[in-house]
């Protein structure tokens, strides 16, 4: 989930997890909820963003790129 990798990429770059955060996926923002990598590219999702520090004027923001095989 979404949820999770938010939290890996707060392990990983061993912020504290103390602030606001959101996903961009092609201009639609969310916190992640429930929604899953997998659903993302689903519907054909290459690229997202993450953004961290929502609201203090210190956001940070990580842009990703979904590798998966094209189905043959």
């Amino acid at each position: 989930m979404l949820k999770t990798l938010h939290l890996v990429i707060q392990a990983a770059t061993g912020w504290e997890n103390v602030h606001l955060f959101q996903y961009d996926v092609g201009g639609y923002r969310a916190n992640g909820g429930g929604a899953r990598i997998a659903d993302l590219a689903a519907c054909g999702v290459r690229r997202f963003s993450y953004i961290y520090s929502v609201g203090l004027g210190l956001a940070g923001t990580s842009q990703y790129l979904l590798l998966y095989p094209d189905s043959a």
